[in-house]
């Protein structure tokens, strides 16, 4: 599985925020984005990570069912796929990646 820049390469499936892989975490003004939650430099990742990993701290922002279907697409994903983002500075797209080793460990 690998990251790559959407706009310049092909992918097999898009994880930036309009789809069931994006992240809701965002560290630039809520304004500039669709992300639902604002974090400090350098948090979104990690709380990305927390957050699909359980933690119900932004249960009241995002809603449950959201979690529920970034699992189930990590669960769908292939070890061939290309994931398709758009190169931000701080990308989720490793997160996804260790998400879905750990998925298909416990299967």
């Amino acid at each position: 599985m690998k990251i790559v820049n959407c706009r310049k390469e092909s992918y097999t499936k898009y994880i930036g925020r309009g789809s069931d892989f994006g992240n809701p975490f965002t560290e630039l003004p809520l304004a500039r984005t669709k992300a639902l939650v604002q974090v400090a430099d350098g948090e979104a990742v990690s709380c990305f990570e927390r957050w699909a990993g359980g933690d119900k701290t932004w249960d009241g922002i995002i809603p449950p069912s959201r979690r529920t279907r970034l699992l189930a697409a990590i669960k769908s994903l292939k070890a061939d796929d290309a994931l398709g983002c758009f190169g931000c500075r701080t990308c989720h797209g490793e997160a996804v990646i260790r998400l879905w080793q750990t998925s298909t460990a416990e299967r």
